[in-house]
């Protein structure tokens, strides 16, 4: 069965059904068909969250009634913009990881132009070298009084287990075999000839101290324009999983959370290295989707 085909019979029984506007909720199904790879990448995803039930479909009935869709370009502007639909899960208190902590991996060039608000340039970089990432104990990150976000405001982070499980096995290209397990993608950078990455250690005791509480993603916290290698997962250990961009059958845990108002001293840092760009397999990407969405539908059946 064509991938769509499967994603229109999930939101036609789950979802239009439950509308007070049938033909509001066929126009959506067209709008999201119309948007090419892009569209049924998000449908893919969607329909997994709603088998998964990590999003309300009352919600998204909701949404879907009280928003025209117009054409397809429009509808993804709503959706990749929509704060409407809530994670269920988000409500729930976070499942730690064994108790062993969180990283976030991030750009080099991204912090320092995003966190630390300073001209993205070499003179910069090597400040935040020298002031930051010489002598990792002397980390000052309650200095980083800039919200601590992503887009969306979302924060991407992995098991730091599983981190340091790759740190060992990739030890000469850590940075590179992150950009693309992580699905994260980058292929340059304005300060210097390959982009480099930093690692944020948690503190172990996180989801105890902060209000805000990691858990598994869904199509929602993703970007769509553009659109990236997110796809989501059904499981039921509250967590997610990446998708490489070249497609590789590696796959990491990860989860969201939202913003940090700033961060405190026991938030650590360590630079990465040097990534080069990785390859990009879309291809594949759309055969890792529909395969997720058949194992979400054999966790459904189980779950029955």
């Amino acid at each position: 069965m064509n991938p769509w085909d499967k994603v229109e019979e999930i939101l036609l029984s789950h979802v239009v059904t439950i509308m007070s506007d049938a033909e509001r909720g066929e126009s959506w199904l067209n709008a999201l068909k119309g948007t090419g790879e892009n569209g049924v990448l998000f449908g893919v995803s969607l329909a997994i969250d709603i088998l998964n039930e990590t999003i309300d479909v009352a919600d998204l009935a909701r949404f879907f009634t009280e928003h025209n869709p117009g054409d397809p370009n429009h509808a993804i502007d709503l959706l990749d913009s929509s704060e409407e639909i809530a994670a269920i899960r988000d409500r729930e208190p976070g499942v730690p990881y064994d108790h062993g902590g969180y990283v976030r991996v991030v750009e080099l060039g991204g912090f320092v132009d995003k966190y630390l608000r300073r001209p993205l340039d070499s003179e910069n970089v090597e400040w935040v070298r020298r002031e930051y990432l010489s002598d990792p104990r002397a980390n000052r990150l309650s200095e980083v009084q800039n919200a601590w976000s992503g887009r969306k405001g979302r924060v991407w982070v992995l098991p730091k287990r599983e981190f340091n499980e790759a740190r060992e096995a990739h030890a000469t290209n850590l940075a590179a075999f992150l950009n693309d397990v992580l699905g994260l993608g980058y292929n340059r950078a304005t300060y210097a000839e390959h982009p480099e990455f930093i690692v944020v250690y948690y503190p172990e005791d996180f989801e105890q101290r902060f209000t805000v509480k990691p858990r598994q993603p869904t199509c929602f916290d993703a970007c769509w324009k553009p659109a990236g290698f997110y796809i989501s997962y059904a499981h039921e250990d509250g967590w997610g999983r990446t998708h490489p961009c070249s497609g590789s059958e590696l796959r990491h845990r990860e989860r969201v959370h939202m913003k940090i108002e700033a961060l405190t001293d026991d938030f650590r840092l360590e630079w990465l290295g040097k990534a080069c760009e990785p390859k990009f397999d879309h291809a594949r990407l759309t055969l890792a989707a529909e395969k997720r969405l058949v194992e979400a539908e054999v966790r459904l059946r189980h779950r029955g």
